[in-house]
């Protein structure tokens, strides 16, 4: 074989490796927002229907942040709010920590991104067939400058090695 034939082989694995480490059969939903111009202004919102087509008895919501490492917040307040298929809706606040009191960034890292997650709902039932609303609204007292995603994972929890979310 050539160069070129090995490097095609090895990219394939490479990619067959991460689709198949990144499959989670315990992953309900997952779908990142790509925020325009990496500016989350302060009056923007962010949106995701989740759909439920068998009722989940056990599960856990995360809220997920990608940020760039020059983000100068050390957390982000939002607000998530949640509407079932039923029209109930319930809302709480959430401080997402991107720093720790040193200004060392939080969760992990490839070059200049640094992906954040955080529980936000642990425990939770989704009962009701139907589509789910989750809205998140930035808190911030001004835009946030440099968060590039937002991303919302919900995942069964029906083992104690859940609490990690893969990507």
């Amino acid at each position: 074989m050539n160069k070129w034939q090995i490097s095609i082989n090895l990219l394939m694995i490479l990619i067959l490796t991460t689709v198949i480490i990144g499959c989670n059969s315990n992953t309900v939903y997952r779908q990142f927002t790509k925020i325009p111009g990496v500016i989350w202004k302060k009056t923007d919102k962010v949106l995701y229907k989740v759909t439920i087509d068998e009722p989940v008895n056990n599960a856990a919501v995360y809220l997920a942040m990608r940020v760039d490492d020059a983000i100068q917040e050390q957390y982000v307040d939002v607000l998530v709010s949640r509407t079932t298929p039923k029209g109930q809706q319930q809302s709480a606040k959430h401080r997402m920590q991107i720093k720790n009191a040193k200004g060392m960034h939080l969760g992990d890292g490839a070059a200049n991104l640094w992906d954040v997650e955080q529980m936000i709902e642990g425990d939770i039932g989704f009962n009701q067939v139907g589509t789910y609303t989750y809205e998140v609204k930035n808190l911030m007292p001004k835009d946030v400058v440099l968060l590039v995603d937002i991303g919302l994972i919900i995942k069964k929890k029906n083992d104690e090695n859940n609490d990690k979310v893969e990507h």
